[in-house]
């Protein structure tokens, strides 16, 4: 929002501002007007998914209708929602009629409506038609036809910034899309869940893809002109909202977007209402002095340094604000457009009474002296009474050219362009001297070598430096106190050595001296000393440290190499794995619809339960190698807590069917059926530790019961646990579990093997869930394992939302493959020869005509002679890999939109990234799940 620089967000962010003072001085509401409150109307616009829109059941639902949902669960005022046609919804407010769920803020609505605090983010996004490059640019194309919604903000948006195209209104998504797949228009603009969830819908988000970003905006209420009381009460209620209530709606409607909440910084110190202020206007542009050493300057990597740039840097990691830095202007010029509401705040500012009155000031966060400097041998004075006539240099639009003219009025102050400027005028007679702040001048005599120049006295004035910030940011002031305030006297002592480590070289002078020492007390003699006298101690510190951190440097390098090492090896081993396993596992699917024996499916049975054993091992490894680089998330989905616990029971149930063990699932009736989490992981974790239990008992029970340890407003504490009857453990054993590559003794891994990964993984996948395990046995006694996790609930509209979802998947006939792959024609791309024979048989039972190659070279060249329906390329190649043999492909006409989907056992996150950027649309594993094969092929074609 800021960095439009309108009028109309100035007056915006004043009303927010207003608003957010107000809120703690509501007027009393009477005792019958809190029990029957009238109902909130809200309109919403309809078929705006993920943001509102009807099921087919007649509900209504999406992320705004869940937010006002939310807001009014919180205050207990009552909503009623309607959804009506998009410029329906605009009459609607216009005739006061209610408020709008939630819009961007444009010229045109702010005519006859106000808007609340934003509450989300939205990015708009340009998907194109299929003859024009997929990396395009909107600035660059001329003559195109794109489309937006009618009377949308985007509308106005297309004409007010691309003049060389023309903007296509529409009013149904459908027809548009349509006309886009017929080329009768080049291009759709729209807010891209939006867009994404539309082509979804039809089938064609493998088609057309977002493709650039054009905005990012902030979503408001918008109410009735004049409305402020509606105003006063959105926003109270918002403010009252808890901030991980808001960041989960956001998760669970948008995933694939960041949270406009996550940004909200954790200082405890600011209310809620200043977080969600923050979080509003977190993006500010920053006026500074480039070259006022060493307080303000920009280095040689264009970041911010000196002084002041580390006490900015530090305000702007602590609130998590987002500063556009401003270099092209004059400390002056940078100020007069801090005063006009231009630039948004500036970091080494002395506060004045006549400064007041344009812009705002924090508490001072540090103070200088100032000095007049001279030449040696010219003039001298211990006191400014003494420089009558004299031409005296002051840095142009600092406060000290009013203290000066203020207090010695017969002074002739010259303005110069900043502190070196003025120096390099005293250093060649051009001025008398120079005046400005002791630290700034000592830098630049020992950084330019100025030894010609003396600190002839001491100013009686003193630079407490403060942030500014422009009028209508007012709230930002007590918000960068709050920041301020958390530092540690040792962040500022560091900030002081890094840049006040300074020689003083002052003229001969010794009533200056005393003059010095009487002003600024014995706290600047005893650094005058320190500095002095100390130097030496202080090169012998600076030579141990340089000495250190080149150590530290050697051994971080090391460190990275070793990581990297580790890194490549474990690529090499999953892809060297996984690529006999899919020939393995590929025949076991190819065996399995043969006409075989029991004899001989009861041998294949014990194939396929010994591979998915090896392919559980390498999975192990990989996701503790993801665990140790900080890269293993979860995801937070609706699931079924019944379908977990039956593909458990059906998995150990397979692996103890020839021991007399039994296994046995309790669940307690308080633990609800649905829940809001990771449910592979919790699939992950329960598998590990009863596929353990089942590994040490061989007779007797294992039995796993879950029930409700505490229940929350929106979460659940589980508390589950694993017994079994088995050999148990000694307390020396218990004491080396979850430990990686760890058993519990080098005897356990000799009988029964393992590798020690599994229980390590679980304890990191518990505490991620935010909970803990443990362990309680006795040898011969059989072994109990405990652990809780935190898991979100479920309401029951997204429990209907999710059983109606899953009885359509589950509808779903898989004999429809045959129909849509039945006769289309397929490239297939593998090096190794074995996979190639069993992949080309597996795609063929399908009725795919599949032709092959053997590398990525003669992928280029057949597909260059022959239009094939889809291509699907395995990596790892000699001659040419995969990514190149995807790149060259791509620059055939004929192929440039054909699908590219990779078939390869390079799984790390960094080979699937790759897939992306060389134009391919998918990546699917090996080994390959058969049916997820036919599913993505299908939706490909």
């Amino acid at each position: 929002m800021h960095a439009l620089n309108t009028h109309l967000q100035l007056k915006f962010r004043h009303l927010l501002l207003t608003t957010l003072l107000v809120i703690s001085s509501f007027p009393v509401i009477s005792e019958e007007a809190k029990r029957t409150p009238e109902p909130l109307i809200i309109v919403a616009t309809n078929n705006n998914t993920p943001f509102s829109f009807e099921l087919t059941n007649g509900q209504i639902t999406g992320m705004y209708i869940e937010f006002w949902r939310l807001w009014s669960k919180t205050t207990g005022h009552p909503i009623e929602i309607k959804l009506l046609p998009f410029e329906e919804t605009l009459t609607f407010v216009r005739d006061g009629k209610g408020i709008h769920s939630g819009l961007f803020i444009n010229d045109e609505r702010s005519e006859y409506a106000d808007f609340a605090m934003p509450f989300h983010n939205v990015k708009t996004g340009i998907v194109y038609s299929q003859h024009i490059s997929t990396d395009a640019k909107l600035a660059v194309l001329q003559n195109i036809t794109v489309a937006s919604q009618l009377n949308s903000y985007q509308s106005d948006y297309l004409r007010n910034n691309f003049s060389d195209i023309k903007v296509y209104e529409y009013t149904s998504t459908v027809d548009t899309i349509n006309k886009l797949v017929n080329g009768d228009i080049d291009a759709i603009v729209a807010e891209i869940p939006y867009l994404k969830s539309q082509l979804s819908q039809l089938g064609l988000d493998g088609v057309f893809f977002s493709s650039e970003v054009l905005l990012n905006n902030t979503v408001h209420t918008m109410v009735p002109k004049g409305r402020n009381d509606l105003i006063e009460l959105i926003n109270n209620g918002l403010s009252q909202i808890p901030v991980n209530q808001l960041i989960a709606l956001e998760k669970r409607w948008t995933s694939t977007e960041e949270p406009f909440f996550e940004s909200i910084v954790n200082l405890p110190t600011l209310t809620s209402a200043e977080q969600l202020w923050l979080s509003a206007n977190s993006n500010l542009s920053l006026g500074l002095e480039d070259n006022y050493y060493p307080f303000e300057f920009v280095n040689t990597e264009n970041k911010l340094s000196g002084i002041v740039g580390d006490y900015s840097n530090y305000v702007k990691e602590k609130l998590g604000l987002r500063l556009n830095q401003l270099t092209q202007y004059s400390w002056p010029e940078a100020f007069e457009l801090l005063k006009s509401g231009k630039i948004d705040i500036m970091a080494g500012v002395v506060p004045t009474e006549e400064r007041a009155r344009y812009v705002n000031f924090t508490n001072p966060y540090l103070s200088m002296p100032s000095v007049l400097v001279t030449r040696q041998g010219g003039i001298y004075a211990n006191s400014f009474d003494q420089l009558v006539g004299m031409k005296i240099g002051t840095t142009k639009g600092y406060v000290l050219n009013e203290f000066l003219r203020k207090e010695y009025p017969n002074l002739q102050v010259i303005g110069v362009d900043n502190a070196l400027d003025g120096l390099n005028k005293v250093a060649s007679g051009e001025i008398e001297g120079y005046i400005g702040a002791l630290q700034a001048i000592n830098y630049l005599i020992e950084l330019h070598h100025l030894h010609e120049l003396n600190i002839s006295s001491v100013a009686d004035f003193t630079y407490d430096l403060t942030f500014a910030v422009r009028k209508g940011l007012e709230p930002m002031v007590p918000i960068i106190n709050k920041a301020l305030a958390e530092m540690t006297p040792k962040q500022k002592q560091n900030i002081a050595n890094n840049w006040l480590a300074i020689q003083i070289n002052q003229g001969w002078s010794l009533s200056a001296i005393l003059q010095w020492v009487i002003l600024f007390g014995t706290a600047m003699v005893a650094i005058t000393i320190f500095v002095i006298y100390n130097n030496r101690r202080l090169s012998n510190e600076i030579t141990e440290r340089r000495r250190v951190e080149a150590e530290l440097l050697l051994a971080s390098e090391i460190a990275d190499h070793a990581n990297q090492a580790k890194s490549d090896f474990l690529a090499n081993m999953s892809h060297e794995i996984r690529t006999p396993m899919n020939a393995v596992l590929g025949m076991c699917h190819i065996l399995g619809d043969s006409p075989l024996t029991d004899e001989q499916r009861n041998n294949l049975d014990v194939i396929r339960s010994s591979s998915d054993s090896l392919l559980l091992l390498i999975n192990d490894i990989l996701d503790l190698s993801k665990i140790e680089a900080g890269k293993l998330s979860l995801e937070n989905a609706i699931y079924s807590l019944e379908d977990v616990l039956e593909h458990l029971q059906s998995q150990i149930t397979l692996l103890i069917n020839n021991r007399n063990v039994s296994f046995e699932v309790n669940v307690s009736d308080e633990v609800p059926g649905f829940l809001n989490g990771d449910r592979l992981r919790l699939g992950q974790i329960l598998l590990n530790l009863c596929n353990n239990a089942a590994k040490f008992t061989q007779q007797g029970s294992i039995k796993l019961n879950i029930r409700v340890d505490i229940i929350k407003d929106d979460s659940i504490i589980l508390c589950c646990e694993v017994t079994d009857t088995g050999i148990g453990m000694t307390e020396q054993q218990m004491n080396n579990l979850f430990k990686s590559f760890t058993q519990a003794d080098s005897s356990i891994m000799r009988k029964y093997g393992g590798t020690g990964l599994g229980l390590a993984i679980c304890k990191h996948l518990v505490e991620m869930m935010k909970g803990k395990i443990w362990v309680e046995s006795s040898p011969g006694m059989g072994s109990t394992f405990r652990f809780t996790l935190t898991q979100g609930m479920v309401s029951e509209k997204d429990q209907k939302d999710y059983e109606i979802t899953t009885r359509k998947k589950q509808e779903i006939n898989y004999d429809r493959y045959s129909e849509i792959l039945q006769g289309k024609s397929i490239l297939l791309v593998d090096d190794n020869k074995v996979n190639l024979m069993v992949t080309k048989k597996l795609l063929e039972k399908s009725d795919l005509e599949v032709a092959t190659a053997e590398n990525g070279e003669a992928a280029v060249a057949v597909a260059s002679n022959e239009k094939y329906d889809l291509i699907l390329m395995d990596l790892q190649m000699p001659i040419m890999d995969g990514y190149a043999a995807a790149k060259e492909i791509r620059k055939q006409e004929h192929n440039s939109h054909t699908p590219i989907i990779a078939l390869s056992a390079n799984v790390m996150q960094s080979d699937i990234d790759r897939c992306y950027q060389v134009g391919m649309n998918a990546h699917l594993p090996k080994p390959l799940d058969i049916n997820r094969v036919y599913d993505t092929i299908a939706r490909y074609l």
